[in-house]
């Protein structure tokens, strides 16, 4: 075994499974601006899980619907405040997973399906071994080409893309509340 591949093993990853997660709106201090990001409120014992695993921060997550027909999407922890074993998404990350709106009431208990929560891969940034830092396996961002329906200001636009911590390709994302997706 090399040294590359066993220093390989010894890299951190966080995973947990949540059967019961709910839309943001059912958040207690919930406000409208919770649901234009990819940012998710986790409860407190994930903080002191990923802590312990000193995995670099901003935290960032992949989350895998249980139903292996959806893709998985990229999402970071706004607050970790909700009570124990209950993930609270934006209705657009609900969507990409495949889950239909939810009526007026808490479903947590009732879901046939649920969702893993894992920490996205992670490389050395020295790949020399001089350094044990570690960064996120994504490929930086260049250029992000956005189409809207309508004119809208440059800095408007960028105020919004900043709640998102990962843009995918060909994805939509909910830029203000006024019902404005942009396309990437």
């Amino acid at each position: 075994m090399n040294s590359s591949s066993k220093r390989n093993d010894n890299i951190p990853q966080y995973s947990k499974y949540f059967r019961s997660f709910l839309p943001i709106s059912f958040y207690p201090q919930y406000s409208s601006e919770l649901e234009l990001s990819d940012r998710i409120i986790l409860p407190k014992s994930v903080l002191l899980d990923i802590s312990r695993l000193n995995l670099p921060s901003p935290y960032l997550f992949i989350l895998k619907p249980e139903r292996v027909y959806r893709s998985p999407i990229y999402c970071a922890p706004l607050y970790f405040t909700s009570e124990e074993d209950i993930i609270y998404l934006p209705m657009i990350l609900l969507k990409r997973l495949g889950f239909k709106a939810f009526k007026h009431q808490k479903h947590q208990n009732n879901l046939k399906n649920g969702i893993y929560l894992q920490s996205l891969p992670l490389k050395p940034i020295d790949p020399a071994g001089f350094s044990n830092s570690l960064w996120y396996v994504l490929p930086r961002c260049q250029k992000v080409k956005v189409f809207v329906s309508r004119t809208l200001a440059i800095e408007r636009i960028r105020r919004g893309l900043v709640n998102y911590s990962v843009l995918k390709e060909g994805e939509d994302i909910k830029l203000m509340e006024k019902k404005l997706f942009l396309f990437i």
